[in-house]
């Protein structure tokens, strides 16, 4: 693993059973997977995370967190991605796919010619 330290630091609060923290630990370890093209890694690591910063409610990271996803389903097409959203974020299926679909527009909007 080459970031030995975020994993530690996820078992460790996934060790005392402490969820909030366990947020910043899976969300660095999806982006690593992401770099990595570890694709089903990150989807792991980044719907973990979203659920947590949707229980703790927190939109920043939340909106980070949906637009890392998106790029994830930009490249993987995986169908069951928005469903898994769907069921996270409690919102309908249309509203997610429609989310995803302008995070990854707006991205290639931004990106310099």
């Amino acid at each position: 693993m080459p970031y030995p330290y975020s994993q530690q630091a996820l078992q460790i609060y996934i060790d005392f059973n402490d969820q909030h923290f366990q947020a910043g630990p899976c969300y660095h370890l999806g982006l690593v997977a992401k770099r990595r093209k570890e694709w089903g890694k990150a989807r792991s690591f980044l719907l973990q995370a979203l659920e947590i910063f949707m229980t703790y409610q927190n939109p920043r990271l939340r909106d980070a967190c949906l637009s890392n996803l998106a790029q994830v389903w930009q490249v993987t097409r995986d169908a069951s991605l928005p469903t898994a959203i769907t069921l996270i974020m409690n919102i309908n299926l249309d509203e997610v796919t429609i989310a995803l679909s302008g995070m990854i527009k707006s991205e290639s909007d931004e990106k310099p010619l």
